[in-house]
C-alpha cells in the first residue's frame, strides 16, 4: 500500500470568469481538493490582496506545486492575449505561464489541464497540449488527477530482476568438405578445383582461355605497369592532393594491381554440388580482385601515398523558417544575429556566417521578431555541416514595458499624478517625486496603449497613445482656464 506524500502539495488553479456558474463550480472543485489534503488557492479566497492581484498571481504561480489549467474556449481566448469575456486575470496568467515554459524549454511537469466540460478538449492552449490533461466529467477524472497531485500512480513498476543464464543449442554439420574428389556423402559432392597456372597452361587458346604466352605476357605488362606508377606516385607525386583527385589515383591503381593479379594467380573456385535435383553450386572468385580490394583500402588508409585535401568551408549556411501563433509561416520579420548576415530567401531567410567569424563551439545566436502581431524569438543554432535548417516557432513578444514622465506647462514634474492604461483598470500607477511613472512589460516592442491621467487641479487626459518600448512617454498637464 502506498503512502500519500509528507507534505501537503500546493496548487493554485488559473481559470477565466465564463459565468457565475462556471465560477461556483471552480470553487466548489477547489473546495473538494482542500478537503482531500491539497493545499489550494484561488482568487476566490482573496478579497483583494495587499501587493496587488499581478504580483499576488506572479507570487502563487511562482509558489505553487502544480499550475491547474481550467480550460475552456474563452480561457484559450484570453491566454492568447486575444479579447473575450471576463476579467483579465487569464491574460496575465497566460503570459506567466508561457514565459515559464520557455525558460524550462519547453518541459512541463509543473502545468497540467483540466476540463469541465468534454468540449472544452478541443480549447486547451496550443502550449500545453504535448502534456497529459484531466476531464474531471468522466468517471475516475478526479481520482486520476488526485493520484497525479499526491504522486500515487495506480500502477507501481516492478523491481528489475537479475540476468538468466541461456546454455547454446547444438547444430548439426550439414555439408563437410571432402579432401579428394572421390570422398562423397549422401547429402551431396563437394569438388575442389584449383584454377592456377598449371590449369592455363593446359588450357586451350581457342576457346577464349589465356595461354602460358598470354599469361606471362599480362604478368609482366601489368606488373611493369604497376611498378611505374607507383615509382611515379613516390617520387614526383605532391603530398596533398584534391579529394576527387586521390580517388582517381586509388581507382587506376586499383585496376592495375588488380589485372596484375589475375594474370599471376588465375581463377580460384569452388563448386558445390548438392542432391541433383537442385542443382549445382557454383563460387568463383579471381586472383586479382584481392589485390584490388587491398589496394583500395591501402588508399583510404592513414598509409597512403597521396593524402586528400577537403576543400576549405568558407561560408556556412542557416535557413530559417518562422512560424506565428497559428504555425503558418511568416514573410515580413526582422532578423538578426550574433554573427553573419541574414537575406530573404523563398519561405524564410538565409544567414551566411563566415567561417572565419564562427565561434569555437559554432553556436550562433538568432532573433526573430515581427511588429504587427508583436511576435519575437531568441533560439541558439548549432552550426556542425555547411548546411542547417531550423524553423522557429515564434511567440508572444513581451519585453517592452510603458514608462514615461508627467510635468505640467511650466515644465516642472508633477508627483502623485495617477496614470491608468486603457482598458486595463486594474493597472494604476502613481509619479513620483519626479513625475515619473512605469508599468512592467508586458507589451511587444512599439504595440499601441493609450494612457489616462488624472490629477486635481489639472485637467484630465482621456486618451493619451503612447508606443510600448524604449521610448518614453511625455506629458504635459494643464491647469483649466
Amino acid at each position: 500500500m502506498q503512502t500519500p506524500p509528507s507534505e501537503n502539495p500546493k496548487v493554485f488553479i488559473s481559470y477565466s470568469h465564463d459565468s457565475s456558474e462556471y465560477v461556483d463550480r471552480v470553487l466548489s472543485f477547489a473546495n473538494r481538493l482542500r478537503a482531500g489534503g491539497i493545499d489550494c488557492h484561488i482568487d476566490q479566497y482573496e478579497m483583494f490582496p495587499s501587493e496587488g492581484w499581478p504580483r499576488w498571481m506572479i507570487n502563487q504561480i511562482e509558489a505553487a506545486d502544480f499550475i491547474l489549467v481550467a480550460c475552456t474556449e474563452n480561457y484559450n481566448l484570453r491566454f492568447r492575449g486575444k479579447k473575450g469575456n471576463g476579467g483579465l486575470g487569464a491574460n496575465w496568467e497566460g503570459a506567466i505561464l508561457t514565459q515559464e515554459l520557455y525558460e524550462a524549454e519547453s518541459t512541463n511537469s509543473k502545468f497540467i489541464p483540466i476540463v469541465f466540460a468534454s468540449e472544452n478538449i478541443a480549447h486547451i492552449p496550443i502550449t500545453l497540449r504535448s502534456t497529459t490533461y484531466y476531464d474531471l466529467t468522466l468517471d475516475g477524472g478526479f481520482q486520476n488527477l488526485y493520484r497525479r497531485l499526491t504522486n500515487q500512480p495506480a500502477t507501481i513498476k516492478p523491481n528489475l530482476g537479475g540476468l538468466q543464464s541461456m546454455p547454446p543449442l547444438e547444430r548439426k554439420q550439414v555439408f563437410a568438405i571432402a579432401r579428394s574428389t572421390n570422398e562423397s556423402n549422401q547429402t551431396g559432392d563437394i569438388h575442389s578445383h584449383d584454377l592456377k597456372n598449371d590449369q592455363v597452361l593446359n588450357a586451350n587458346s581457342t576457346n577464349g582461355t589465356p595461354t602460358v604466352s598470354s599469361s606471362r605476357s599480362g604478368s609482366w605488362i601489368f606488373g611493369t605497369l604497376l611498378l611505374i606508377f607507383f615509382i611515379c606516385v613516390f617520387s614526383f607525386g605532391p603530398d596533398t592532393l584534391p579529394e576527387y583527385k586521390t580517388r582517381m589515383l586509388a581507382l587506376i591503381s586499383a585496376l592495375i594491381a588488380g589485372l596484375f593479379g589475375f594474370f599471376l594467380t588465375g581463377d580460384v573456385g569452388i563448386e558445390i554440388k548438392a542432391l541433383q535435383r537442385f542443382g549445382t553450386i557454383a563460387v568463383k572468385a579471381a586472383g586479382g580482385i584481392a589485390l584490388f580490394v587491398l589496394t583500395i583500402v591501402w588508399w583510404v588508409s592513414p598509409f597512403a601515398p597521396v593524402k586528400s585535401t577537403a576543400a576549405p568551408i568558407e561560408y556556412y549556411k542557416v535557413q530559417l523558417t518562422a512560424l506565428d501563433l497559428e504555425k503558418k509561416p511568416v514573410e515580413d520579420a526582422m532578423i538578426w544575429s550574433s554573427v553573419g548576415e541574414p537575406k530573404k530567401i523563398p519561405g524564410g531567410w538565409e544567414l551566411l556566417v563566415p567561417a572565419a567569424s564562427l565561434p569555437t563551439d559554432k553556436r550562433v545566436t538568432v532573433s526573430i521578431r515581427t511588429e504587427s502581431p508583436p511576435l519575437f524569438r531568441q533560439i541558439e543554432v548549432q552550426v556542425a555541416d555547411r548546411s542547417v535548417a531550423r524553423t522557429v516557432e515564434l511567440e508572444k513578444d513581451t519585453s517592452s514595458d510603458v514608462h514615461g514622465v508627467v510635468v505640467g506647462e511650466d515644465g516642472q514634474p508633477i508627483s502623485d499624478a495617477v496614470v491608468k492604461l486603457q482598458g486595463h483598470p486594474e493597472e494604476t500607477r502613481q509619479t513620483d517625486v519626479k513625475g515619473k511613472f512605469e508599468f512592467p512589460a508586458r507589451w511587444g516592442r512599439n504595440e499601441q496603449v493609450y494612457l489616462v491621467i488624472e490629477k486635481e487641479g489639472y485637467t484630465d487626459i482621456e486618451v493619451y497613445p503612447h508606443l510600448a518600448g524604449e521610448t518614453q512617454a511625455y506629458i504635459i498637464l494643464k491647469r483649466p482656464r
